[in-house]
């Protein structure tokens, strides 16, 4: 009886590594490659005002999701520029050259939104412009980021991620906003900002309507001149509020800590 019982667990066990192998093959199968990636493009596009193209994505035999050249198009990018500083249309909203991130595909499948282990991105950037009208900002209207009344529903969670790692990130941002003549020449000119950046961060995630992250460290430099040798802390935006915390900013001149700020 034991020797029968010990057969059927085996055979019950041979079967599940059967099972196993099958789904890990059928992963890296072109067919079912792009059954995943338009799931994916699908979850994280619905209801946005944005297009997204990559040249590339590939599920690895690790369960590494990779994506390359990945692009983020505004669908309906603000074009008037009031206040004629010379500002283009901002369309290009986000791309990289490569992203790596680690999933289960329940996490993929899952109602909740999309769920991430590990992502590595490398080669990017982002522009961020600032609107006069409506959402304040091109990423606010595209991600629904809108300030809500108390008796409007909160949204549900798009996605999170556990942890994150950028290496030179480009991040800009120009306004369209009224010029309030606080650049004289010579600093940051806050209407026209152009950092490059690599941080670790975890913790991220857009939910309800709010961004919310953690960031461990970030180290950038604007193109004035202007150097952050570390920057940590816990931020939360959207709905249009913002929180930060536990803030300690690193420069060659200053050692700045907050420890919370609400707006």
């Amino acid at each position: 009886m034991y020797r029968k019982g010990g057969y059927i667990v085996a055979r019950i066990v041979g079967l599940i590594a059967v099972i196993l192998m099958a789904a890990l093959v059928a992963v890296q199968t072109p067919y079912v490659q792009n059954i995943l990636s338009r799931k994916l493009v699908d979850k994280l596009t619905h209801g946005l005002d944005a297009k997204v193209s990559y040249d590339e994505i590939k599920v690895m035999p690790s369960g590494v999701l990779l994506i390359r050249n990945l692009l983020i198009i505004d669908k309906k990018p603000y074009a008037e520029d009031k206040f004629n500083r010379g500002w283009e249309p901002v369309d290009t909203v986000f791309k990289a050259r490569t992203i790596a991130a680690t999933f289960s595909i329940n996490g993929i499948f899952s109602k909740q939104g999309i769920h991430l282990g590990r992502v590595t991105g490398e080669e990017g950037s982002r522009h961020l412009d600032d609107e006069p009208a409506g959402d304040s900002a091109n990423i606010a209207r595209i991600f629904k980021l809108k300030a809500k009344s108390d008796s409007s529903r909160p949204e549900g969670e798009v996605f999170d991620i556990r942890k994150v790692r950028v290496r030179n990130f480009r991040f800009r941002n120009t306004s369209f906003l009224e010029d309030l003549k606080y650049f004289t020449g010579y600093g940051i000119n806050y209407d026209d900002i152009d950092v490059t950046a690599s941080a670790t961060a975890h913790s991220l995630k857009l939910s309800g309507g709010r961004v919310y992250a953690v960031c461990d460290r970030l180290t950038a430099r604007e193109k004035s001149g202007y150097v952050i040798n570390n920057l940590k802390g816990k931020c939360a935006v959207g709905q249009g509020k913002m929180l930060v915390e536990g803030i300690r900013l690193e420069d060659p001149w200053s050692d700045i800590r907050l420890n919370h700020f609400s707006q």
